[in-house]
């Protein structure tokens, strides 16, 4: 596990296959009350290695979309990007925010109508269940 002052970054191997995850260290109780609904953007790889890892070039055409959705979607405090995660066939970017419609339309500018392997989801997650799974493998290890 590395930490890059505001995300902890690790790896969780499972039967042969490796997950690169990332999340942010800590996340204000005033935050997560603004930001009850998840959107997620999944970048499905064409072809994995055999651990379930993208090619270079698969991932960094993923880490460049990262990059320029990011800021629109975080701009105005409307969404906060919480968790990273790279494996089995997948990049999957979750942001946290008050109104996942709202970041659709963002998405979409962004990308300027670019075709892109991605589909975006959204759901309701007021209590944040999903980042404290994601991130409790990491946690239990260090506190432990």
């Amino acid at each position: 596990m590395t930490d890059d002052g505001l995300f902890a970054i690790g790896q969780v191997e499972e039967d042969g296959a490796v997950r690169l995850c990332g999340y942010l260290q800590s996340v204000p109780i005033s935050t997560r009350k603004r930001f009850a609904f998840q959107f997620i953007v999944e970048w499905e790889f064409s072809e994995c290695q055999p651990n379930g890892l993208p090619s270079r070039i698969e991932y960094e055409q993923a880490v460049a979309l990262q990059n320029m959705i990011k800021t629109p979607l975080e701009s105005d405090g409307e969404g906060l990007l919480a968790i990273i995660s790279t494996g089995n066939g997948y990049r999957e970017l979750y942001f946290y925010c008050r109104d996942p419609q709202l970041l659709a339309r963002r998405f979409n500018d962004a990308i300027k109508g670019r075709a892109l392997p991605v589909e975006l989801h959204a759901g309701s997650d007021p209590d944040w269940k999903v980042y404290e799974e994601f991130k409790a493998p990491f946690t239990q290890s260090t506190e432990a």
